[in-house]
């Protein structure tokens, strides 16, 4: 399944992946009284790693704040649009709808498309068509000369 992903869309799976199996851990942990250690270790997940992620302390970076922001304005403006923009017109385009803000580097929109997977739909154009010939008309001498020298006889 992540063969054929670009990195950023790896690493978002890769990631959600962990956060599903940390609230697998905890859903077995409230419903059976399961050992959080044990299940750490089935899973090959560090339980420092599992702790951290139900700290009721711990807040969003102002990055993932901002992220979050710009991924709702992505979607929104996809929505709008029927997918048509690519990174750069969505890059101008989120630029000019959040100006109130640093602006938005193409690499930023870049990886939350990615992530998402928002991909612009190009119209595909069709190969031209040809009319099939037979080879005695294309190859067929207009010309009507005689191209061997003169004089030799």
């Amino acid at each position: 399944m992540l063969a054929g992903q670009p990195r950023y869309r790896q690493a978002a799976i890769k990631r959600r992946w962990k956060q599903e199996t940390y609230q697998l851990i905890h859903d077995c942990h409230q419903k059976y009284n399961w050992k959080i250690d044990l299940m750490c270790k089935w899973a090959k997940i560090a339980r420092s790693a599992y702790y951290k992620y139900f700290d009721p302390k711990r807040k969003p970076s102002k990055r993932e704040e901002r992220d979050k922001k710009i991924e709702a304005k992505i979607i929104e403006i996809t929505k709008s649009n029927n997918s048509l923009f690519g990174t750069e017109k969505m890059t101008m385009a989120v630029n000019r709808q959040m100006s109130d803000e640093k602006p938005v580097y193409h690499k930023t929109v870049y990886r939350l498309m990615c992530i998402n997977g928002i991909r612009s739909q190009k119209p595909r154009y069709q190969k031209l068509k040809f009319k099939h010939t037979t080879p005695e008309k294309t190859a067929e001498n207009k010309l009507k000369r005689d191209f061997n020298t003169r004089g030799a006889s």
